[in-house]
């Protein structure tokens, strides 16, 4: 018969009793936080005798894989970004490492067994989030141009749709603009044929991808003067992420703002004369606070070709 004298368990972080010390409890949104199982008195050092199960609450994730720090906007890269969940093992280990990716206050607990003598202990948290917001400006409508080149296009506007984001003079708090365009498809008909729609991939905005500046704007342009195509019709949606992380921390990305947006207009050859059908609107958008994470596994490229949709 194995006896064990019950043990004294509590949560640690860097080495710190979490029950005595209420610093340890203030983190960063997208702050690694390492947490483990102590003890006053020892578990058993029989193989199996001692478990433990941790409960993350909030949206905690084991990590994201987008980009370094290092990284700028790169038409070829990165390929792929994916947000990477907390599994069962991790959360039956002794110690645990995550990242919160949303602010507010949160509760981690771990319950112990060892020879049947559970334990359970518990701490709050409160996840930090830097105190900016983002301006969205969208009013102009979509408009013929003609390039440098002489090739006529739509766009929406010469400075299109714009993100800025407020100013923040905390150096330690370092912010990139994502975007990832959902959906872009381009309809055409030839006369008296029946309409054939194209498309891009959808895929992370290789203009826009963790771009370093206070404000940026996009504003998709489509040539339309298509060789016997009478009309031409364009729905275009996109979702533009800011960007966050500590620089001075050990941290990942994390997402403080999404703006979903979109248009659709219409074009028509009348007469020999392109014009565009029904109301020229300004795109629609919508911003929320958000801790939802772009991911992508491919790069949409604004000159790329259209394909058929299948």
């Amino acid at each position: 018969t194995v006896t064990v004298d019950l043990v004294e368990l509590y949560i640690s972080r860097n080495g710190n009793d979490l029950d005595a010390n209420a610093a340890m409890l203030n983190v960063w949104v997208g702050e690694k936080v390492a947490v483990s199982v102590a003890s006053r008195g020892e578990f058993p050092a029989v193989p199996g005798i001692a478990t433990f199960e941790w409960c993350i609450g909030g949206n905690a994730i084991d990590g994201y894989t987008g980009y370094s720090e290092g990284d700028v906007a790169d038409p070829d890269g990165p390929e792929k970004a994916d947000e990477i969940l907390l599994t069962g093992d991790e959360i039956g280990n002794q110690s645990i490492d995550f990242y919160w990716i949303d602010g507010g206050t949160m509760e981690i607990s771990v319950s112990a067994n060892a020879i049947g003598q559970a334990q359970i202990d518990d701490a709050s948290f409160v996840i930090n989030s830097p105190n900016v917001t983002v301006d969205v400006n969208a009013t102009e409508i979509p408009r013929f141009t003609v390039d440098g080149d002489g090739k006529d296009s739509v766009d929406i506007g010469a400075h299109g749709i714009s993100f800025e984001r407020s100013l923040d003079i905390d150096t330690s708090n370092t912010y990139r603009w994502t975007q990832i365009v959902d959906y872009d498809y381009v309809t055409a008909r030839r006369l008296g044929e029946l309409p054939t729609t194209y498309h891009r991939p959808s895929g992370v905005d290789n203009r826009v991808v963790y771009k370093d500046e206070a404000t940026v704007s996009d504003s998709p342009l489509l040539p339309y003067n298509h060789s016997g195509y009478t009309e031409v019709r364009r729905e275009f949606g996109a979702k533009m992420y800011l960007m966050y992380r500590r620089s001075s921390l050990d941290s990942i990305w994390v997402s403080l703002y999404t703006t979903e947006w979109s248009f659709d207009w219409t074009v028509e050859k009348q007469i020999g004369v392109w014009k565009f059908i029904g109301v020229q609107s300004p795109p629609t958008f919508m911003t929320f606070e958000a801790s939802e994470l772009p991911e992508w596994f491919r790069i949409y490229k604004n000159d790329s070709d259209y394909v058929p949709i299948l």
